[in-house]
């Protein structure tokens, strides 16, 4: 099986998406999707940025990458991004509980 967490290349994908998680049986409002910053930008796990992959659907300030101690004392940053259920994307701290939506794609067939 090829799966992945799922990536909304546009806005109907994220409204479909958005629909499944709307639709779904969590009581969860955000779940993973197929985004994460790398470092340096927002990417896909195509690995395509964000800001070239024809759709972008943030949410009104973000990415905005908060920052937070943890109980050890290091630092975590939002890196993983979820699409909420009004189909606008946030970032989040990836050590976040969230459901997670899978996409699956093609790959070339084999001859065994």
């Amino acid at each position: 099986m090829n799966a992945r967490l799922a990536v909304a290349n546009t806005e109907e994908e994220a409204i479909l998406l958005s629909n499944l998680l709307q639709h779904s049986q969590t009581t969860f409002q955000e779940a993973w999707i197929g985004r994460y910053f790398d470092g340096n930008i927002w990417t896909t796990v195509d690995g395509i940025a964000v800001a070239d992959s024809g759709y972008e659907g943030w949410a009104d300030g973000e990415p905005n990458r908060l920052r937070r101690t943890r109980a050890d004392n290091s630092i975590e940053f939002e890196a993983c991004g979820s699409l909420h259920w009004n189909m606008q994307h946030n970032d989040d701290y990836c050590t976040s509980t969230h459901p997670f939506i899978c996409e699956f794609y093609n790959s070339p067939c084999t001859n065994l």
